[in-house]
C-alpha cells in the first residue's frame, strides 16, 4: 500500500519553536512526518567548518532528535545530496510534500533549485529573516536598502512581520520507518555522529569549553532567560 509523508527539511533553523515550516509539514490530519537533515558537505557551513563549530551543530541536532524521540519518532540524518535523497525516497513513499525554511543567501540557490525541480510540491516559509527579503527590495524598487534610514522606511510600509507561530500539535502524527533499500542506498547514522566522523578533532588552542557553548533549542532558551534577566536588571 502506497505511503503519503511530509519532509520537513531541516538546513539552518534547527528549532521545534516558531517554526513554520514544522507547522506546515503537519496541518493535515494523519501525517506521517520525516524529519531530515543532509549532510551534503555545503549545507549550514559544512565545507569550512572546524572542530566548534561542527560540535555545536552536532549538539543542535541531537537536541532536535531527543525531542523527536520523545513522541515516538527521531531526526533522520543522510549523507548524501538532498535531490537525490528526495527523489529515491519518493520511489519508495508517495511524498505529499517537502517544507522547508527559507535561506536567502545567494549561495543555497543551486541546492535549493535542484530540490523545488523535482517533481515533488514543495512549501517554502520565511522565517531566517523577520521579513521576507524579496519583498523588500521589490517594496524598495527593485534593489536592496542601502542604507538603515532606506531599510526603516521600507519595513514601514510592509508594517509589522508576522508573530511567532503556535506551538506544534502532535496528535495524529507518527513517523515511518525508513525502507532497508533506501538504508542500503544511503549512509544514515544510527546515532548522532561526532566531530571527528568528520576528521575534526579540538586543538589546545581552538577548541572551547562545550559546556560553555553548547548548541541546540534548549540550551539556547537557557541562555536567552540568563541573558534577558541581565537586560532587565540594567533597564
Amino acid at each position: 500500500m502506497e505511503k503519503h509523508v511530509n519532509i520537513l527539511w531541516f538546513r539552518h533553523g534547527l528549532r521545534i519553536h516558531d517554526n513554520p515550516a514544522l507547522i506546515e509539514s503537519i496541518s493535515e490530519e494523519n501525517v506521517l512526518l520525516l524529519p531530515i537533515f543532509t549532510f551534503d558537505g555545503e549545507s549550514a557551513g559544512t565545507k569550512t567548518v572546524g572542530f566548534n563549530r561542527m560540535k555545536f551543530l552536532l549538539d543542535s541536532l541531537n537536541d532536535l532528535d531527543a525531542y523527536f524521540k520523545a513522541i515516538g519518532g527521531k531526526l533522520h540524518l543522510i549523507e548524501g545530496q538532498p535531490e537525490k535523497v528526495f527523489s529515491t525516497l519518493n520511489n519508495y513513499f508517495k511524498i505529499n510534500k517537502i517544507t522547508f525554511e527559507q535561506d536567502c543567501e545567494p549561495i543555497w540557490e543551486t541546492r535549493d533549485s535542484k530540490v523545488k525541480g523535482l517533481n515533488i510540491p514543495f512549501v517554502e516559509k520565511v522565517s531566517h529573516t523577520l521579513w521576507d527579503p524579496d519583498e523588500i527590495i521589490t517594496t524598495n524598487g527593485g534593489i536592496p536598502p542601502l542604507t538603515y534610514e532606506m531599510f526603516l522606511h521600507t519595513v514601514q510600509i510592509l508594517g509589522l512581520p508576522p508573530r511567532p507561530v503556535d506551538e506544534p500539535k502532535w496528535d495524529g502524527v507518527s513517523f515511518p520507518e525508513l525502507p532497508k533499500e533506501f538504508l542500503d542506498e544511503f549512509h544514515v547514522f544510527d546515532e548522532i555522529p561526532t566531530p571527528e566522523h568528520f576528521n575534526l578533532f579540538p586543538s589546545s588552542f581552538k577548541y572551547l569549553d562545550g559546556a560553555q557553548w553548547k548548541g541546540g533549542e534548549v540550551q539556547a532558551m537557557v541562555n536567552l532567560k540568563k541573558r534577558l534577566e541581565k537586560e532587565e536588571y540594567a533597564f
